[in-house]
């Protein structure tokens, strides 16, 4: 797992997240009304730099 994005999860939710989400059960995620994404900020570069 990625040192930074852990560490970022750790101060956003004050929890450490061991689990990959490869493997959770769909069935255990809850029903949602909205489901948010983010892209990487790599793909945002990497379409920026295509467009130009």
């Amino acid at each position: 797992m990625d040192k930074y994005a852990q560490t970022t999860y750790q101060a956003d939710f004050r929890e450490i997240c061991y689990r990959d989400i490869t493997t959770i059960k769909t069935k255990l995620i809850p029903d949602f009304d909205i489901l948010l994404e983010a892209f990487p900020v790599n793909f945002l570069v990497l379409l920026a730099q295509e467009i130009n």
